[in-house]
């Protein structure tokens, strides 16, 4: 296998990384199944360990940007679907009931039921009944749709644009770490 072929996995990674619409996951597992077809069988177990490596990281950010677009879904159905879990995720507050969560928002009850109704498949939060009375109190998943939000609100006043490459942080430490790597000539 020659340099030039490695060179343009690297730098079709790359492009991927930064979110070009031109590479794809899939267009990227093509080009490592195709470059390790074509490797002598000494050479396999050497370069299987960073097709391994790019290969989970693609999974980890495609899993990302599915689990960021549920939580754009959520978001988008009601602008209290964030106040709702910003309440429960009040530290001093374990659950709450319907008709004082309804209060701190400043709406009726019967507008927080349609809320709940809209944003409860998400399951962000907890529904617990007790006779005609519900308590809710804040699940995993909306403790991440928490963040998620937080996340975005961060970046939105940080920056009006796309982040470069060398700016998205942890996740661009893992791509040097695996580029560093891959150095052909």
């Amino acid at each position: 296998m020659d340099n030039i072929k490695l060179n343009r996995l690297i730098s079709s990674f790359k492009k991927y990384c930064q979110n070009d619409d031109s590479i794809t996951a899939d267009n990227l597992n093509f080009e490592i199944e195709q470059l390790y077809l074509e490797l002598d069988t000494k050479d396999k177990d050497y370069y299987r360990g960073y097709f391994d490596c790019i290969l989970d990281f693609i999974r980890e950010n495609e899993f990302t940007k599915i689990d960021n677009m549920i939580y754009e879904k959520c978001i988008s159905k009601s602008q209290y679907s964030i106040k709702i879990l910003e309440i429960l995720s009040d530290e001093d507050i374990d659950f709450i009931n319907h008709k004082d969560l309804a209060s701190k928002l400043n709406i009726n009850k019967n507008q927080l039921s349609n809320i709940v109704n809209m944003i409860n498949s998400y399951h962000v939060f907890h529904i617990d009944k007790i006779g005609r009375n519900k308590f809710y109190s804040i699940s995993q998943e909306g403790k991440k749709l928490l963040e998620y939000s937080k996340r975005l609100n961060t970046n939105i006043l940080t920056s009006n644009s796309k982040k470069k490459f060398s700016e998205v942080g942890t996740t661009n430490y893992k791509i040097r770490k695996i580029l560093k790597k891959f150095e052909f000539s």
